[in-house]
């Protein structure tokens, strides 16, 4: 059963050169938690002003973005225990869907 944490940034981090940086501005405008099993479950929508995630998994998992997002597996794959970060568009009502890989 793969637990995928979801934390949503309004801009990411800029080092000293004001380049931007893979990282969020802290606070995050969100956190969210959905478990996914054999089956795709989706997270609520994201913040409209969410332009980066970073999402953590417990276990290898498959996860989808999209307004009604279904995961499987030709979905992008997340390892065991890795944190992986992505952009989005703001205002885009996604959501993120999981299931185990």
């Amino acid at each position: 059963m793969a637990v995928l944490n979801i934390t949503e940034f309004a801009e990411q981090g800029k080092d000293v050169a004001n380049r931007v940086t893979p990282t969020g501005v802290m606070p995050p405008l969100a956190v969210q938690e959905i478990t996914g099993t054999t089956t795709s479950v989706a997270s609520a929508e994201l913040n409209a002003k969410t332009t980066f995630v970073r999402v953590i998994s417990t276990t290898a998992a498959r996860i989808e973005f999209g307004t009604a997002p279904i995961a499987d597996g030709s979905s992008t794959r997340i390892a065991l225990e890795s944190s992986e970060s992505f952009s989005v568009r703001p205002n885009q009502s996604l959501k993120i869907a999981v299931k185990d890989a």
